[in-house]
């Protein structure tokens, strides 16, 4: 019987966890967050289209800093038979390590 209890205990302390952990969670606010990585972003493009490389190595660095940005936030690009441009862009960049 003691047994059963110590696994009911461990049970009982592993929800409690859970649910402070799914408070603290829910207490996220998410859409500032996303605000802010956004801004961020779009601050960081802005100083990269504006860059102006002196040397081959600079301009070969600008060069990979723009392709992580654009691996990062573009999942599929392409251009249909009317010449049109169609872009599919990642929603969860949080897993993304370009």
């Amino acid at each position: 019987m003691n047994v059963l209890y110590e696994k009911e205990r461990g049970v009982q302390r592993r929800l409690t966890t859970i649910e402070r952990t799914k408070d603290d969670f829910t207490q996220l606010d998410l859409e500032e967050q996303i605000k802010k990585y956004v801004a961020e972003l779009q601050s960081e493009m802005v100083e990269l289209i504006y860059a102006d490389p002196q040397t081959p190595e600079e301009r070969h660095q600008v060069f990979l800093l723009k392709k992580r940005v654009v691996d990062t936030i573009l999942e599929e690009a392409r251009i249909d038979q009317n010449r049109q441009i169609h872009m599919k862009f990642h929603s969860d960049f949080t897993t993304r390590t370009n």
